[in-house]
């Protein structure tokens, strides 16, 4: 697979001009090119770079224009003595990397992920910033890396990467000394933007104690699955929680489940149980609704005889449930990932930096229990 081929879906073409100016601005900044001194002839770029003279011109012109070359006529072109420090251009060109729209799911985050770049898209747009949309496939390989790190660096002031399995790719761009931000992932690269997720599991796990629950359960990934990475971290925190507040946190109180199917048996398991939960904490939306199909099998109402709280993003197409959850704020962290790209061009950040927003709970139809 080509991921050039995946790469290329954007929304709009990348000039020439623009690719000789990435270049020459990457050699500019790695000095490759001393202070002070001449640049060749644009006729000789031009030759070089496999151009016509007009599409070099185009580009040494934008040079000046952001502070990296200065004409002197008669003389020629010469490198500025501020060319070793990158420097912000009038309009920064963004690439928001995603894998392919047919291997997300909305279990597993196809919703999170769009609502990511649509906060990405607003904030590019409002401050007059080209924002661009790349897929990748979430695994590249070998030639695949290095085609995409190519093609990523020659065309883009910096790249938005959603999630973190790009791992190889990033190591690129950082050997190329392109700027990055990884959005919603809580490894510690240089420059990341989540939210805080300990303290939404907190948050949530306190309103079901606020609504008068003493005896609850956690239906979600699990720290035994390894497959299922940070996600694991969220029953830790609900089980911290429970034990901070003195309240029953026995491991029958955890059940783990991926699927709204196993969801929705762990729910089965757990309100057969003698003491019943008088409280359930799910850990995504979509398993949410498989808890409330074992609820309703059973007889059950909701909140009258259990109250359920869910937990991550609902797509403003969803109809929100009618019980609490914790939202993840996945539109604020896009658009704080494009604040944080433009500020590490601009230079006025330093790295490393880690951003973390707060989850929102969202009241539902959920009550407190007499």
């Amino acid at each position: 697979m080509n991921p050039v081929g995946s790469i290329a879906r954007l929304q709009r073409p990348v000039n020439k001009h623009r690719q000789v100016y990435l270049a020459l601005r990457e050699r500019l900044s790695t000095r490759k090119f001393k202070e002070g001194s001449r640049l060749p002839t644009a006729h000789s770029l031009a030759e070089s770079f496999g151009v016509s003279y007009l599409t070099v011109h185009a580009a040494l012109r934008d040079l000046v224009r952001d502070g990296w070359l200065v004409r002197h006529p008669g003389k020629g072109t010469f490198v500025t003595d501020a060319a070793g420090i990158k420097r912000r251009p009038n309009v920064a060109h963004l690439a928001v990397v995603m894998p392919r729209h047919e291997e997300m799911t909305p279990i597993h985050g196809s919703d999170f992920a769009l609502s990511f770049l649509h906060g990405c898209s607003v904030q590019a747009e409002e401050h007059g910033g080209e924002l661009v949309t790349c897929s990748l496939p979430s695994k590249v390989t070998g030639d695949e890396i290095v085609t995409a790190v190519e093609r990523l660096a020659s065309s883009f002031d910096g790249v938005i990467f959603e999630g973190d399995q790009y791992a190889e790719v990033m190591q690129g761009l950082r050997s190329k000394r392109i700027p990055f931000v990884v959005g919603g992932t809580l490894r510690p690269y240089e420059a990341v933007v989540h939210y805080d997720r300990e303290n939404a599991v907190r948050q949530g796990v306190e309103h079901l104690i606020e609504l008068g629950c003493r005896h609850l359960a956690f239906i979600g990934s699990t720290k035994k699955s390894a497959k299922q990475g940070m996600d694991a971290l969220k029953s830790v925190y609900f089980m911290d929680t429970l034990k901070r507040h003195g309240l029953p946190h026995g491991p029958d109180c955890i059940k783990h489940a991926t699927t709204v199917a196993e969801a929705a048996a762990a729910a089965e398991v757990l309100l057969r149980q003698s003491p019943r939960p008088q409280g359930i904490f799910v850990d995504n939306p979509l398993k949410a609704e498989g808890v409330v199909r074992a609820v309703h099998g059973l007889g059950l109402h909701i909140p009258r005889d259990i109250t359920l709280l869910g937990y991550g993003f609902i797509s403003p197409n969803r109809e929100l449930p009618a019980f609490p959850t914790v939202m993840i704020p996945a539109l604020d962290i896009g658009r704080e990932s494009v604040v944080l790209l433009d500020q590490i061009i601009q230079g006025r950040v330093q790295l490393p930096v880690h951003r973390f927003l707060r989850a929102k709970l969202v009241a539902g139809g959920s009550r407190g229990r007499t």
